[in-house]
């Protein structure tokens, strides 16, 4: 996987946000469901501290419902409070919002024992690129407030939006971390949108992704020849590919299975495990 993925934007938001994080009562991190483990930037971890924290698990829509499962007992067992939930579903704010009070309760009853009744609560909203920053914050908001798109690198600075009466959000940039000392790691990230195409490996992501899908959801690849193997299976999905749109070359149709596999065509699934 290449190593080109930490731009100089990357960087100064780090900066940023290291020097607003003083003032920060507590923390949203956002990750993806198919990552529980993966989508957790060491970088960001060192940065909050000890900081409240509140982790909501994205696109679970996409992920492994059984697994989902599994890691929210896990992060249950460690009190760490969680969401695994689609931003996009309708009772997600409710959820979100209950979640966030609970986290601010004890701010809350510190703040009421020195004689402040009331104030603006300020929550700094962190994770990888990609990974729902900004379609939550509008889920909070009930308007478009932050612009969103399914590619990463959208927001590239800090903004501080007022939600509500409670609290305010400060929005801010999708952050790696410029070496991943386990390499599968960062085929995980390309696999869940989180990298720029430019820099990604698409042979080396989809032999991972079709190796995950035969070891752990043979279910999902049940129409690929017997036995399954990985090249017999990427043939497979690159002939149907291009039995489907007759002009593709062969590098567009593996870009096609890439982002079949990024959008969740492929079927639900979840790449990390606790054995990792």
């Amino acid at each position: 996987m290449s190593n080109h993925w930490f731009p100089g934007h990357m960087a100064k938001a780090r900066r940023l946000m290291s020097e607003h994080i003083a003032s920060i009562d507590c923390i949203i991190e956002v990750r993806d469901a198919r990552l529980p483990l993966s989508s957790a930037n060491p970088m960001l971890q060192e940065l909050k501290g000890n900081k409240p924290t509140l982790i909501i698990f994205s696109k679970n829509d996409l992920a492994d419902e059984k697994m989902s499962e599994v890691f929210k007992r896990h992060f249950d067992e460690i009190n760490q409070p969680t969401l695994f939930l689609n931003t996009l579903h309708v009772t997600a704010r409710t959820k979100i919002l209950k979640a966030i009070d609970a986290l601010l309760e004890p701010k809350r009853l510190k703040d009421k024992a020195r004689g402040i009744q009331f104030r603006m609560y300020k929550i700094m909203v962190v994770g990888i690129p990609n990974v729902g920053k900004s379609t939550l914050i509008n889920t909070l908001a009930k308007k478009r407030v932050v612009d969103v798109a399914n590619k990463p690198g959208v927001t590239q600075s800090l903004k501080w939006l007022n939600i509500d009466q409670k609290f305010m959000l400060m929005d801010t940039p999708g952050v790696l971390w410029p070496k991943f000392e386990d390499p599968d790691i960062g085929v995980k990230i390309a696999l869940c949108h989180s990298m720029k195409e430019s820099v990604v490996n698409i042979e080396e992501v989809l032999h991972y992704a079709i190796k995950t899908m035969i070891d752990h959801y043979p279910h999902l690849c049940q129409d690929c020849p017997q036995p399954l193997s990985i090249e017999s299976c990427i043939d497979y999905y690159l002939l149907k590919i291009q039995e489907h749109s007759l002009s593709l070359t062969q590098d567009e149709a593996y870009l096609t299975l890439y982002r079949d596999f990024k959008e969740g065509r492929m079927g639900r699934m979840t790449y990390d495990s606790l054995m990792d």
